[in-house]
């Protein structure tokens, strides 16, 4: 599985697909973050570098997304 499908796979799983949809709710995108905060400190405990590169671009995403739902 790629980067990019593990990606889609999880916006998905969180709700928010690549595609336009409904725009996810902030307590959504909150729960994102902390997911992604889990995850990436697993990676971390198994000094994974390509699951931390994933874990880290998919925090970075989830905090665009909230900045951008908090513009609004």
């Amino acid at each position: 599985m790629t980067m990019q499908n593990a990606q889609a796979e999880y916006f998905a799983f969180m709700g928010d697909s690549c595609e336009s949809g409904p725009v996810p709710k902030l307590n959504e995108i909150e729960h994102s973050i902390e997911e992604c905060k889990a995850m990436l400190a697993h990676a971390i405990y198994l000094t994974d570098k390509n699951e931390i590169s994933f874990w880290r671009r998919m925090l970075q995403t989830s905090k665009v997304q909230r900045r951008e739902h908090l513009a609004t």
